[in-house]
């Protein structure tokens, strides 16, 4: 029997949004996988304008075991991982590109387009991001997918694998 027969993400994220939203926290997603036997939980939660910490993790899964525990119709041996979505998350909903203003982002939008730059300004459903000097601005909606990543530096003046650089001699 798979696993979606036992439980649902969407039963699972009606379950836990309010417990979620009395913590003031965000409930970004709900993956349900594994088999029925022993399913995995994931919970990916997040605060709109700033980190989540350790301790509203740990607090929110015992929240969350007390809430399936007591379920009318209750799950069988599981395991329940809930943490924040990590830098590598898609970005969905506009207060998660708020909360990213100022970093890099990387995005496609509906058309296969891909777009890297500087995330400069979220505003009434649309992103400005800074690419080369030039700024481009569009609807959130028209957006694929999107992510933050961390530009790779840049290194001058670096030697060749393989060789040693030549000190200078006065």
């Amino acid at each position: 029997m798979p696993v979606e027969e036992v439980v649902t993400a969407q039963e699972l994220e009606a379950l836990i949004g309010p417990l979620c939203r009395e913590e003031q926290l965000e409930l970004v997603a709900v993956q349900v996988a594994g088999r029925a036997g022993r399913p995995f939980i994931r919970v990916l939660i997040d605060h709109r304008d700033g980190p989540v910490n350790i301790d509203e993790c740990t607090g929110l899964a015992r929240g969350i075991q007390d809430l399936l525990d007591s379920a009318r119709r209750p799950l069988p041996d599981y395991r329940l991982e809930v943490s924040s979505p990590g830098i590598d998350w898609p970005l969905t909903y506009e207060w998660q590109f708020r909360k990213n203003t100022g970093r890099w982002v990387s995005w496609t939008d509906r058309e296969g387009v891909r777009i890297e730059g500087r995330l400069i300004e979220v505003s009434e459903g649309r992103v400005t991001i800074e690419m080369e000097g030039e700024s481009v601005e569009m609807p959130i909606s028209t957006i694929a997918g999107a992510k933050v990543f961390l530009p790779r530096p840049k290194v001058r003046n670096r030697p060749v694998t393989g060789q040693r650089m030549k000190r200078k001699t006065k």
